[in-house]
């Protein structure tokens, strides 16, 4: 298995090269620990700034260096959807997930570097309270010529007295006050500390932060092209499927019901699948623990799907980035639409929140990890089966009747995985609209908001679909 993988799978490749690139993130600490300890030495506090910042441009080239490598990755494995859902396969998942790794490793250096820094700043600027008041003492007995009180310079200096005084000579600028204006440089970085305080601390390395951040955003984009490869395949083409427009037979009056489409059926078996493929990752407690700290934002690449939906809803009010959010976000939309007839789902904010807790308190870290991914592809496979789902061009009573079946089996699959806010409610509300009557179809979102008028909107879309004019 392993020597296939080797030989068959170009990610392995890649991979390999990646983690060659990111040798030096694992040795991060080791250097940032002699870098301070150089500059304490060295500098003594003096020329801090010009420091931190020499220091976050390193560390932000260094993460967008990595940024682009994963990129690279990602676009030779999705340059071919067709060949990544056809080869996909637990492995794809897992190894991509230790790409996530990557950007986790590189924030946990970052939080220990900028850890030990600030405390190095801290440790300076109590040096050098104490260091200026004996340069001035002593200062002040070779330079005074009477009414000075006495004062002894020592026969021997310590090694950190030498250095601050070396420090002052070489770094410092002969004005008064500079000393004072080097301790309060240093205590903008310190939380809880005069010229900073909760909220008001200068932040120590913002680009790298930054660049970090952005590194996280790219290795989620990645571990969602691959995980999302096979919905996106089955549910290219369910705009041109025949059984739309197809009516009703004597043959289907024989039959045993309609039964869920192969397109369907398809993205349902590949989400439960994905619970086989990540949970093993997530076992390992040092590779969860490093990507779980990278998660924050990674439900942002589901967007693109839903701003799919909101175009094929065709509205003004549904294309603004505000409202995809809104149509995307659970909680926003149980004041616009109602699931009342159609199982599943939360009935309230108040109680998703409830379900929530109940899943924190209830489930492992692995278990909690996996729903986030689930939770996150959940959310892109819904709004890109509502964008496909918009683009039929005609709806026959037969077709609306197989739609529902569709929608009731990926309903059922959602309910199966037990992810807090699925499934969606507009997933739920379009099968409602499905198994309706097309005589008796209405609509019911409230238009008095631009989120209700692109639900409205959505809605008149399918009873167009449907062959009803107006409503």
């Amino acid at each position: 298995m392993i020597l296939r993988f080797v030989l068959l799978n170009p990610l392995f490749v890649l991979f390999s090269s990646l983690l060659y690139f990111h040798l030096p993130v694992g040795i991060l600490d080791l250097k940032q620990i002699a870098s301070v300890s150089r500059f304490e030495l060295l500098n003594c506090g003096y020329n801090t700034n010009a420091a931190v910042a020499t220091v976050d441009d390193v560390i932000a080239q260094h993460a967008g260096e990595l940024a682009i490598a994963v990129s690279t990755l990602r676009t030779s494995m999705t340059s071919d959807e067709n060949q990544l859902a056809g080869n996909f396969d637990e492995e794809l998942v897992q190894c991509s997930l230790e790409i996530l790794k990557v950007a986790g490793g590189m924030k946990r250096d970052l939080t220990s570097c900028e850890a030990r820094t600030r405390g190095v700043f801290r440790e300076m600027s109590k040096r050098l309270e104490l260091y200026r008041e004996r340069y001035a003492l002593i200062q002040g007995t070779s330079n005074s010529e009477s009414g000075a009180p006495p004062f002894a310079v020592p026969d021997s200096l310590s090694s950190t007295d030498v250095a601050f005084i070396v420090a002052r000579a070489a770094c410092g600028e002969e004005h008064e006050g500079q000393d004072q204006e080097i301790i309060a440089t240093l205590a903008r970085f310190l939380p809880g500390q005069k010229g900073g305080g909760p909220g008001h601390t200068t932040a120590l390395f913002p680009k790298a932060t930054e660049a970090v951040t952005r590194l996280a955003h790219t290795c989620h984009v990645f571990v969602f092209d691959v995980c999302s490869a096979v919905p996106r395949r089955a549910l290219r083409d369910l705009p041109s499927l025949p059984i739309w427009r197809k009516d009703a037979s004597t043959q289907d009056a024989l039959s045993y019901g309609i039964l869920p489409q192969q397109y369907i059926t398809t993205v349902g078996e590949h989400m439960l699948a994905l619970v086989q493929a990540i949970e093993p990752f997530a076992s390992d407690e040092e590779a969860l623990e490093l990507a779980d700290a990278v998660m924050e934002g990674s439900k942002d690449v589901a967007l693109p799907s839903w701003r799919e939906f909101a175009s094929a809803i065709g509205s003004t009010d549904a294309c603004s980035e505000e409202t995809v959010v809104g149509l995307m976000n659970v909680r926003s939309l149980k004041a616009y639409v109602t699931n009342a007839d159609v199982g599943g789902g939360a009935d309230s904010a108040e109680q998703l929140e409830e379900e929530e807790e109940e899943e924190g308190a209830d489930l492992s870290a692995t278990a909690l990890f996996t729903n986030k991914w689930l939770d996150v592809i959940g959310l892109a496979v819904t709004g890109y089966l509502l964008e496909r789902t918009l683009r039929v061009p005609h709806l026959s009573q037969r077709g609306c009747e197989h739609f529902f079946a569709d929608y009731s089996y990926l309903i059922n699959v959602f309910e199966a995985l037990g992810i807090a806010g699925h499934p969606h409610p507009i997933l739920l509300h379009f099968a409602k609209l499905f198994s309706m009557p097309v005589e008796e179809l209405t609509f019911s979102a409230d238009e008095r908001s631009a989120m209700g008028r692109a639900i409205g909107a959505s809605e008149r879309r399918i009873g167009l679909m449907r062959g009803v004019e107006s409503a």
